[in-house]
C-alpha cells in the first residue's frame, strides 16, 4: 500500500495512508489492553515474543 502512494504521489493518498496507519495502531493498541486484562499471564508472554515491529512499536507506546 505504501508503494501506491510513493508510486503515484499525492497529499490525498499520503493523509489516507497516515490516516490508516493510525487507526490500525490504535486498534493494535487497544487489542493489547483487551488481552492484558483476559489473559493474566499476557505480560509474560509479550516478554518472550516479538511484537508486529518489534523495536518501533515500543517507541510509539511509550510516547505519552
Amino acid at each position: 500500500m505504501a508503494a501506491l502512494v510513493l508510486e503515484q504521489f499525492t497529499w490525498e493518498r499520503a493523509v489516507m495512508w497516515l490516516s490508516l496507519l493510525a487507526v490500525l495502531l490504535a486498534k493494535l493498541i487497544f487489542e493489547e489492553s483487551l488481552l492484558r486484562t483476559r489473559f493474566l499471564d499476557y505480560a509474560s508472554y509479550c516478554k518472550r515474543t516479538k511484537r508486529l515491529l518489534p523495536f518501533i512499536f515500543a517507541l510509539i507506546v511509550a510516547l505519552p
